[in-house]
């Protein structure tokens, strides 16, 4: 009786090991490029400086994060742009209130003074996927952001 129990045991934990799925491994270089092939990146200028990325996430420290892409306007009366952030562990939260904060600054700012920019941050697409925080703002997020999901 007990060989049998112990025998099923193990049958169970071949099937459940077997049909688990796998988390795939995408780079962030990966993500970055299936944003910029959906999207107009005319108006984008792709920024590498970890500063420039403080300035515009204040609350952002060194150690939410391991690494970015971002993908800027050229000029301060845009608002399309690519932001993937891969957060340290246990630190995706707060990236991601970073970047909401940074949504809703920009809401603030273009909601009277560029109405046409606002309407891009009204269909912002930021979501986290894995370690990652993704904000895509412009012509072509919904598509960018469904070419980052088919990646996963």
């Amino acid at each position: 009786m007990k060989k049998t129990i112990l025998m099923a045991l193990c049958a169970m934990c071949i099937l459940f090991v077997g049909c688990s799925k796998d988390a795939k491994d995408v780079s962030i270089d990966e993500l970055f490029s299936a944003a910029k092939d959906k999207m107009d990146t005319t108006q984008m200028a792709d920024e590498t400086d970890p500063d420039i990325l403080k300035v515009f996430l204040e609350d952002l420290k060194d150690d939410d994060y391991s690494e970015f892409r971002y993908a800027m306007p050229q000029k301060n009366v845009f608002v399309s742009q690519i932001m993937i952030i891969k957060s340290r562990p246990d630190k995706l939260d707060n990236v991601k209130k970073c970047v909401e904060t940074h949504v809703q600054n920009n809401k603030d700012i273009f909601k009277t003074y560029e109405v046409e920019q606002y309407k891009f941050l009204e269909k912002a697409e930021l979501f986290t996927i894995q370690d990652y925080v993704v904000l895509l703002i412009g012509d072509g997020a919904s598509e960018a952001k469904s070419a980052i999901s088919k990646l996963f």
